[in-house]
């Protein structure tokens, strides 16, 4: 399923400021993205002549991945929206940073195309991945080569961090002033150059629970991209294995975590619980294995195994690329109460592409 990057541009050039080209960075924004290779894949929103209820109005409407500020900057770093009356109204530092809290939804991206905004932009990657701001005034036409180029790049499936150095080429290459002012602010677990958007994701069939009677008989289930997980099923009762769909990894790829659970009894484990310690409480003698995939859309990726159990349990994991890998697992009731692994592999990313 192919899933469409929101992009919200909100434009604010009130009466007693001087004019802004708002419509022709947006024009430009247009046609760069009507240009690009995976044009389908961005979609564009605009919210003119902002007040400041419109900001909660839009993102609640769209929910964009991307928000796009143009406008005014104070000298304090407030973006200037307008008020009712087509008067400046400036934005708080501490009103911006709450409101990117409360309305974060999809949010993985904010750019502030004003002077002096990177005063707060820093504080706000405590709730956002990317902060793209300018660090003193900015001409005009340097900001509009800037946007322009840097979605025109996210279009043609390129990271945060290529579309920002092809937003600062592009000012560099027209010879406009100020390429030295866009700065780019990211999470202290977030890397921007890992950072891809429009990432098609062919989704897998999600894992429903399979319960059957084994008696020294391996497990394997298929978990999509040509990767399965084997686990010894020791003959002493049911298994289940439960899966979640996959949903975003951090900064570039698909994560999918689950349970490989042997049971004494036929106790039910409810789907989309993932706390070994509930397990334990509820399970101290069964056999259970909380596993968590990260596919990297480079090809790579590795998994997390967490065992709690009292009974020693053999993990295999398989990928279509002929890695395999096999670790056995206990508890050791003496010692702390889970044990962990992290396997790397590669794997047939045929399915993914960028």
């Amino acid at each position: 399923m192919d899933k469409k990057i929101k992009v919200l541009f909100i434009a604010s050039n009130p009466f007693d400021t001087s004019r802004l080209k708002l419509d022709e960075e947006i024009r430009s924004i247009m046609m760069k993205i009507r240009a690009s290779e995976d044009r389908d894949s961005l979609e564009l929103f605009s919210s003119w002549a902002t007040r400041a209820d419109d900001l909660l109005q839009a993102m609640n409407i769209y929910k964009p991945e991307i928000v796009h500020f143009s406008g005014h900057g104070n000298k304090n770093g407030e973006i200037i929206l307008t008020s009712d009356n087509g008067q400046s109204k400036s934005v708080s530092k501490e009103a911006l940073f709450s409101l990117f809290k409360t309305l974060k939804d999809n949010i993985r991206i904010v750019i502030i195309n004003a002077c002096n905004s990177q005063l707060y932009a820093k504080a706000l990657t405590e709730v956002i991945d990317c902060v793209i701001a300018m660090k003193a005034e900015i001409d005009d036409y340097t900001a509009i080569l800037f946007a322009a180029s840097f979605y025109r790049a996210i279009g043609f499936g390129r990271s945060v961090a290529e579309a920002f150095e092809q937003g600062i080429t592009s000012i560099l290459l027209e010879n406009a002033p100020g390429h030295n002012v866009p700065e780019l602010y990211t999470k202290d677990s977030i890397s921007a150059t890992n950072l891809y958007l429009n990432n098609k994701i062919i989704e897998p069939a999600h894992i429903e629970i399979n319960d059957s009677e084994y008696d020294n008989t391996d497990f394997s289930t298929n978990l999509g991209y040509g990767i399965s997980l084997e686990a010894s099923a020791e003959s002493f009762g049911k298994l289940r294995v439960t899966s979640s769909d996959w949903g975003p990894f951090e900064t570039s790829g698909l994560v999918r975590s689950g349970w490989l659970y042997h049971s004494r009894y036929p106790n039910p484990i409810p789907k989309h619980t993932y706390s070994p310690i509930w397990l334990m409480q509820q399970n101290l003698c069964h056999a259970f294995t909380f596993f968590k995939i990260h596919l990297m859309f480079n090809g790579t990726g590795y998994i997390h195994i967490m065992c709690a159990s009292n009974r020693v349990q053999s993990i295999t994991l398989k990928t279509n690329k002929r890695f395999e890998k096999t670790d056995t697992f206990s508890l050791d009731k003496v010692k702390q109460l889970t044990e962990t692994a992290v396997w790397t592999f590669s794997w047939n990313n045929t399915s993914i592409q960028r």
